[in-house]
């Protein structure tokens, strides 16, 4: 849940479903390589339904990853973590050549018909006859 609860306060404002999807992707993959690497280490230690020889080395490796871990939340900034994120968006933005707002101008500009006049719903035929013709 505290990892949930972080990856929640670092999504920055526009791009908050994308940004939390992509940590949660990131995150359950972390949990299927932990699952994998377990695995491989039992096959590696040759520990079996019947042979436990070497498991005390299995339980040491396991015991020690969690640990090694913790020294990772080091690299975590203190104080409020979504400040930090949404200057670096910020940042990118201004370089993309954003506006304020986070919003950029459309590349091509919709066409609407004038008011009072019928919408040609043959356009598409036109369009295909067009591309043809090239």
């Amino acid at each position: 849940m505290p990892i949930m609860v972080l990856a929640a306060k670092i999504c920055p404002k526009s791009v908050e479903a994308t940004f939390y999807a992509f940590t949660t992707a990131v995150i359950n993959l972390g949990y299927l390589l932990s699952y994998w690497s377990g695995g491989l280490l039992i096959w590696i230690l040759n520990i079996t339904g019947t042979d436990f020889t070497n498991l005390k080395w299995l339980i040491v490796v396991a015991a020690i990853f969690p640990i090694l871990c913790l020294f990772m939340l080091l690299a975590v900034p203190n104080g409020d973590i979504s400040k930090l994120v949404e200057e670096h968006f910020k940042a990118a933005r201004d370089a993309d050549g954003a506006d304020s707002d986070g919003s950029q101008e459309p590349l091509v500009e919709p066409e609407e018909p004038p008011l009072g006049q019928a919408v040609n719903h043959d356009s598409m035929s036109s369009v295909k006859q067009e591309s043809k013709d090239l």
